[in-house]
């Protein structure tokens, strides 16, 4: 699991922010990394937690199945 390309994927379901707005965003790069980027720490940008605060709860499945959506992660 990459955590950028998921957590980029939900910003974009709930902000409408692209891949690259989430790459420039300077609250969600890597904090911590060790065994050569086998173990990272990248906390969600603040976009990212705003949203998920502001989520009504009934729209959770529905954010779920959006983010769900996209190809690379069919099945999972």
């Amino acid at each position: 699991m990459e955590p950028t390309m998921w957590m980029s994927r939900l910003d974009e379901v709930l902000t409408g922010r692209t891949f690259d707005e989430y790459l420039e965003d300077p609250t969600g790069l890597v904090t911590a990394t060790r065994d050569g980027g086998e173990r990272v720490i990248v906390p969600l940008a603040s976009s990212l937690q705003e949203a998920l605060v502001e989520l009504d709860d009934g729209r959770v499945a529905e954010i779920a199945a959006r983010w769900a959506e996209t190809e690379e992660y069919r099945g999972t």
